[in-house]
C-alpha cells in the first residue's frame, strides 16, 4: 500500500472514530437527560387516595394539591426522589455510617465513628416505636420515594458516573437522614465532655472560671441577663491544677498542626459549632403594619450542591382543621417542613448548642476488665459486630461494646460509656407535622418541645400578633448532675430519667421589647436554662446586631427586615482594629512593612467586604494575637492532650487590658512585644504565600466554595457541577455569615396570614440534576441577597399523579 492510500485509510479511520465518539457522546447525553424529573403530564402513583396535582413555578418550586396529608407526603417523597435522590442517599449513608459502600475507603474514618452508635439498628427500632399515624406517614413517604426513583427513565447521573445502581429507600432511612443532621448540630461523640474534663484536670477552679467563661462582653440574651466577669487568676492559681478531678487518667494524643493555608491556625477555623450556626428573629403584631407577627430565619450550614433544603408548598385537607396550606423548606429524605408558615403560625430554627450527650465514667472490676459497676451490681459488656462494606476493598468489621447507658468509647486513653439521646427511639419522630397544624404560638411551642429533632432554638409568630420562644426537640432529663463533665452513674444517684417534660422547657411569650432573636448564643440567664448545659455556643456578637436591628422597630415590614441579611458590619472586631492600629503606629517609623499595612488598617471600612484589605488584616491580627496570648494556658492543656487548644475571646481581651505578667508567655518581655509579634506573624504568612498587601483582600480569602460531592473526588467535573467560586462578603461574628463552603443555606421572612408578602431565597436551586433548568436557578438572587417571593410563583409545569389503575 502506498503512502497516499495509507493516509486515505487513516483519514477514514479517524472519521469513523470521531463519528463513533460523537454517537457515544449523544447516547450518553441522552441517557443523562433521560434521568431528569418528570415535570408535566400524567403519572400513576400507587397508594394515593385521590389524584394529586403538582404545579411547579419557574424556579421548580412545587405546590402539591392533595386530598390529605398522607397523599401529600407520598407525593413529596416522589418529587424529592426525582430531583434529589443522590443527596438523599448521601444523607442516609452519612447517618448510617455506610458511605464507604458508595465511595470506598476515603470515608472509612467517618463510617467508623458513626457505627459506634449502631445507627441502622436504632433507626429500625425508632420506626417500630412510632405511633400508627407516624408509621403510616413514613411508609407513604418511603413508597413515594421509591416510586419517584423507579419512574425515572435512567438512574440519576451520579450513579452513572459511579457505575452503581441506587438502593431502594427504607422507612428507617428517614431516621438516618435525621441522625446525620443530629451530628451536624450537636456533639454526638462525647468530645465536649472530654474537653471539659481536660480543662478541669489541667486548671485550678479560679483559672478555669477565667478561661472558660462564655459570652461576657457580647451577651445578647432575650431576658437581658449578663454573666459576671471572673477575676484574673493569681500566679498561684495559674500554676496550680485541680488535682482532685477526675478519677480517670487522661493521656496525651498526637500534637496539633498549624495549617495557615487560609491564614489561621487550624484550631481557630470554625472551631465552635455556634459560630457557624444560624439566625432567627420575630417581631410581634404591635410593631407590624398588619398586626400579625413577622418571623425571619436564615440557617447556616455547610454549603454544597444541591442546597441542603428543598422548597415545597403542601395544600391538603385535614379531617379536623379543614384546608391546610403549608409552605417552607423540607429536608430531602424527610417529609416534614422544617421552617415555614401555615397561614396561622410561622416558625424558624437556630442551633441551640445544648448538650444531648454525656460521657459516663466506667468503674471496671479489677479482676475482670469486661465487667463494670451498675446500680444493680456488676454487669458484663455486650459486644456487637458492625460490618462496613467498602467499595473496591475488603470489608471492615467493627466491634462495638455496649453498656446499659450506651456504647463504649475511648477518649484520652480512657474508656467511657457514651450516653446520647440519639440512642433513644423517641429522639426522632414526625412531630414537626403536628407543629404545622398549630394555630397559635402557645400550642406550637408545646408541640415543639415534644417533637423528635435536633434540639434547636425555635421562634414562632402567629396571625394574631403573638411571638414566642422555646426549644424544638427532646432533651434528656438529667438527675443528680448537669452534664458538663464526665461522672460515674454506677451508684444510681446520677442518671437520665426519661425526657425533660415540656413544663421544664424555657419559654418566653410576648416579651415587653416586642421582639425575639437567637443566633446560637446563650438565650436566657435562668438557672433552669443554664442547667441544660450549653456546649460551644456563639459569643452573642451576631445576636446583638440582630437585636439592635429589630428592637424598637415601629410598623416594620418584610422588606425592612430583609436589610438585616445585608449586615456584614464588623462590630465584633472594632476594638481589635483600634488595637492593631495603635501597634502599627508605634512600629511604623522603623518598619516598612508596618508602614505599608497602617493605611489599610486605618481605612478598613468596618465591614467584611470583599475589597477590604484592612478587614482581612485586622481579622488575621486577632487570630495570631489569640494564639500568642493563650499559648501559656494551652501549654498546660497539652500536658493532658497535645491537640487541645482554647481561644476564649473575653479572657484574651481581659489580659490585653490588665496585662497580668504571670499569664504572659515568658519569651516576651511584655504585651506590646507579643502584639507586635502577632503583626509580624500575619505579614510573614502573607509574604510566604506570595500575596502582596494590595491584593490581600478579604474576598481573595473568602470565596464561595459551593461544590458538588463528586467534584471533590473528580475535580474535572467541577466546571459542570459546582457553583462559580466567586468572592463573597460576610464572616462569622455578624448576621451575614459566610466562609468558604459554609454559610447561609436559606433566607426567609414571612408573616402568617400574609404569606403573599413573604420573602425568600437560597443558594443553588431546587434540582440536584446538573441539566435541569432549576439546578442554578436561585444562585444569582442568593449571591445578590435579592429577595424572591416566599410563595411559589405562577405555574409553569403541571404533573398529575393518580392512583394506580386509573387511566
Amino acid at each position: 500500500m502506498n503512502v497516499k492510500s495509507a493516509l486515505r485509510w487513516l483519514g477514514i479511520l479517524v472519521a469513523v472514530m470521531a463519528v463513533l465518539l460523537l454517537l457515544a457522546a449523544v447516547v450518553l447525553w441522552g441517557c443523562v437527560r433521560a434521568s431528569l424529573a418528570q415535570l408535566d403530564g400524567r403519572q400513576p402513583l400507587p397508594g394515593l387516595d385521590g389524584a394529586v396535582l403538582v404545579e411547579r413555578d419557574a424556579l421548580g418550586v412545587p405546590t402539591i394539591h392533595a386530598t390529605n396529608r398522607l397523599d401529600a407526603t407520598r407525593t413529596l417523597g416522589f418529587v424529592q426522589a426525582q430531583e434529589r435522590f443522590f443527596q438523599m442517599d448521601l444523607s442516609r449513608r452519612a447517618g448510617a455510617g455506610e458511605l464507604c459502600e458508595l465511595v470506598g475507603r476515603v470515608a472509612l474514618e467517618r463510617d467508623r465513628d458513626q457505627r459506634i452508635h449502631r445507627p441502622r439498628m436504632r433507626a429500625k427500632k425508632a420506626v417500630q416505636e412510632m405511633t400508627g399515624e407516624e408509621r403510616a406517614l413514613l411508609e407513604a413517604y418511603t413508597e413515594g420515594v421509591n416510586a419517584g426513583l423507579t419512574a425515572l427513565k435512567v438512574r440519576p447521573p451520579e450513579y452513572l458516573a459511579l457505575r452503581l445502581a441506587p438502593a431502594r429507600w427504607q422507612p428507617e432511612d428517614t431516621c438516618l437522614v435525621a441522625y446525620a443532621m443530629f451530628g451536624e448540630l450537636h456533639d454526638i461523640s462525647g468530645y465536649d465532655d472530654y474537653h471539659e474534663a481536660v480543662l478541669h484536670k489541667a486548671l485550678s477552679p479560679a483559672t478555669l472560671a477565667f478561661f472558660d467563661a462564655p459570652d461576657l462582653a457580647w451577651g445578647a440574651a432575650l431576658d437581658g441577663s449578663t454573666l459576671p466577669q471572673p477575676p484574673i487568676p493569681t500566679a498561684e492559681d495559674f500554676s496550680a491544677s485541680d488535682n482532685g478531678f477526675p478519677t480517670t487518667i487522661l493521656t496525651p494524643s498526637p500534637g496539633p498542626n498549624l495549617d495557615t493555608a487560609d491564614g489561621s491556625p487550624a484550631g481557630l477555623r470554625w472551631h465552635r459549632r455556634g459560630e457557624l450556626g444560624s439566625n432567627n428573629w420575630g417581631v410581634d403584631g404591635r410593631h407590624t403594619a398588619t398586626g400579625a407577627a413577622l418571623v425571619a430565619n436564615d440557617m447556616h450550614l455547610g454549603l454544597s450542591v444541591p442546597n441542603t433544603w428543598f422548597r415545597a408548598r403542601l395544600v391538603y385537607q385535614d379531617p379536623e382543621l379543614g384546608r391546610q396550606d403549608v409552605t417552607g423548606v423540607t429536608l430531602p429524605g424527610t417529609p416534614v417542613v422544617v421552617s415555614g408558615s401555615n397561614g396561622h403560625i410561622a416558625w424558624g430554627n437556630t442551633a441551640s448548642c445544648l448538650d444531648i450527650t454525656d460521657l459516663v465514667i466506667l468503674e471496671f472490676d479489677p479482676a475482670n476488665a469486661r465487667r463494670y459497676r451498675t446500680p444493680s451490681g456488676w454487669r458484663e459488656l455486650e459486644e456487637f459486630r458492625e460490618n462496613i462494606v467498602v467499595r473496591g476493598s475488603t470489608n471492615i468489621a467493627v466491634t462495638v461494646q455496649e453498656t446499659i447507658w450506651g456504647p463504649v468509647v475511648n477518649r484520652g486513653g480512657s474508656r467511657y460509656a457514651l450516653a446520647c439521646t440519639l440512642h433513644e427511639p423517641q429522639a426522632f419522630n414526625l412531630g414537626l407535622i403536628r407543629l404545622e397544624r398549630a394555630r397559635d404560638v402557645e400550642t406550637a411551642l408545646h408541640l415543639a418541645n415534644l417533637a423528635g429533632t435536633p434540639v434547636n432554638n425555635l421562634v414562632v409568630g402567629d396571625k394574631a400578633g403573638n411571638i414566642g420562644y422555646s426549644l424544638l426537640g427532646r432533651l434528656p432529663n438529667r438527675v443528680g448532675f448537669d452534664g458538663s463533665v464526665p461522672c460515674s452513674w454506677a451508684d444510681g444517684s446520677k442518671r437520665w430519667e426519661g425526657w425533660l417534660p415540656p413544663e421544664r422547657y424555657p419559654r418566653l411569650i410576648n416579651p415587653d421589647k416586642g421582639a425575639l432573636w437567637s443566633a446560637n448564643n446563650r438565650t436566657l440567664g435562668s438557672a433552669e436554662y443554664l442547667g441544660l448545659h450549653l456546649s460551644s455556643p456563639d459569643n452573642g456578637a451576631r445576636a446583638a446586631q440582630i437585636r439592635d436591628a429589630v428592637v424598637g422597630s415601629d410598623k416594620t415590614s418584610e422588606a425592612a427586615l430583609w436589610a438585616i441579611y445585608h449586615d456584614d458590619r464588623a462590630l465584633f472586631l472594632e476594638r481589635w482594629q483600634k488595637l492593631m492600629l495603635a501597634v502599627l503606629e508605634q512600629g511604623a517609623p522603623t518598619n516598612s512593612g508596618w508602614r505599608e499595612a497602617r493605611p489599610y488598617v486605618a481605612a478598613w471600612g468596618a465591614r467584611a467586604a470583599v475589597d477590604s484589605q484592612g478587614y482581612r488584616l485586622v481579622r488575621g491580627f486577632r487570630t495570631y494575637a489569640l494564639h500568642l496570648l493563650l499559648e501559656p494556658v494551652n501549654q498546660r492543656l497539652a500536658k493532658y492532650d497535645q491537640a487541645m487548644r482554647i481561644y476564649p475571646e473575653d479572657a484574651a481581651w481581659a489580659m490585653i487590658e490588665k496585662r497580668p505578667v504571670h499569664l504572659l508567655d515568658p519569651k516576651f518581655k511584655g504585651y506590646d512585644e507579643l502584639l507586635g509579634q502577632a503583626v509580624e506573624l500575619l505579614l510573614a504568612d502573607l509574604r510566604g504565600r506570595g500575596i502582596p498587601l494590595a491584593k490581600a483582600t478579604w474576598g481573595e480569602r473568602n470565596h464561595l466554595g459551593i461544590r458538588h460531592p463528586l467534584s471533590r473526588v473528580a475535580p474535572g467535573l467541577g466546571r459542570w457541577l459546582d457553583m462559580p467560586d466567586v468572592a463573597v462578603s460576610g464572616d462569622q461574628h455578624m448576621p451575614k455569615v459566610h466562609g468558604p463552603g459554609v454559610g447561609i443555606s436559606e433566607r426567609m421572612i414571612v408573616s402568617p396570614g400574609h404569606e403573599e408578602n413573604g420573602l425568600f431565597n437560597m443558594p443553588c436551586g431546587q434540582s440536584g440534576h446538573f441539566l435541569s433548568p432549576f439546578y442554578r436557578a436561585e444562585m444569582g438572587a442568593w449571591l445578590k441577597i435579592q429577595p424572591q417571593p416566599f410563595l411559589p410563583g405562577p405555574t409553569k409545569h403541571q404533573l398529575e399523579l393518580h392512583p394506580a389503575g386509573q387511566s
